[in-house]
């Protein structure tokens, strides 16, 4: 368990380093921010589709928000963790197991389909764009 987490560190170390280095610097950290702003948006769009989890306060959600990055960052992508964990965390502020469990899987759902679309949208879209830049 301690060379893992030391790999995963080594790994952060490398790829912050990295951002120095790059020749577009500021568009990288530009587009970080708004993924980054994107997912705790669906965090907080999230709270609102049960009504179970609407109660929950911004700290509540950036707690559950690093809970499950965390999740996502030592599992693959989440799976399964992800809702398991948030339910866990949930139950600290007193929303049910039942309540956090489906807020994870909905939350762990949307992000994942956001990701796939986009994804394979970009696939296609950017060879037409490079394309047309030449």
């Amino acid at each position: 368990p301690i060379t893992f987490v030391k790999q995963k560190l080594k790994g952060l170390v490398e790829g912050v380093n990295s951002i120095f280095k790059m020749p577009t610097k500021v568009e990288f950290l530009f587009f970080t921010l708004v993924i980054w702003f994107g997912y705790i948006a669906t965090f907080y769009f999230g709270t609102l589709a049960l009504v179970e989890t609407s109660v929950l306060t911004f700290p509540m959600i950036m707690s559950a928000f690093v809970a499950g990055s965390f999740a996502v960052s030592f599992t693959n992508g989440g799976f399964g963790a992800f809702p398991l964990l948030l339910a866990e965390l949930l139950v600290l502020y007193h929303i049910s197991t039942v309540a956090g469990t489906a807020f994870g899987w909905i939350l762990w759902t949307t992000q994942t389909a956001i990701v796939v679309v986009l994804g394979a949208l970009s696939f296609f879209l950017l060879p037409l764009y490079h394309t047309r830049r030449r």
